[in-house]
């Protein structure tokens, strides 16, 4: 089996890059990232795989992002700030509060995410394979 680039536009928002890799992992598993509404909890955009997503939202545009997974105990997010562990789904970046996701506003910019899934809780027991995002921030054009 041969790996694959992919590319599409939706809106303002463009998917682009990586390759999606022909190996199954079996035990835990992020399968890609899901940008959301932080209020709504409505979908913005998915990628899977290490695949980036690059739009432009208003200063005003208050997200999640969510490590989608398969067989996690728990997921350790790492990113230019730091990292932290969700050890219950939904594994969101940011963390969420009785399943509502806490809000994140961005600012223009680039900002690259690493979700490392574990079988157990607490970014314990055995490591699934770590999968990057890259999420690119574009300022408004002005009118």
């Amino acid at each position: 089996m041969g790996a694959s680039a992919q590319s599409f536009s939706s809106g303002q928002n463009t998917f682009s890059g990586g390759t999606k890799c022909c190996v199954v992992p079996t035990g835990p598993n992020v399968t890609g990232f899901t940008v959301l509404s932080a209020d709504t909890g409505a979908t913005i955009g998915s990628v899977r795989g290490n695949y980036q997503l690059r739009g432009t939202m208003s200063s005003a545009v208050r997200i999640a992002v969510r490590a989608d997974a398969e067989k996690a105990g728990s997921v350790v997010f790492t990113d230019d700030s730091g990292s932290r562990v969700e050890s219950t789904a939904p594994y969101a970046l940011k963390g969420d509060v009785n399943g509502k996701y806490v809000a994140w506003t961005p600012a223009p910019g680039v900002y690259r995410i690493w979700a490392t899934p574990y079988s157990g809780p607490d970014g314990t027991g055995t490591a699934g394979p770590k999968i990057r995002f890259r999420l690119e921030v574009l300022a408004p054009k002005a009118p």
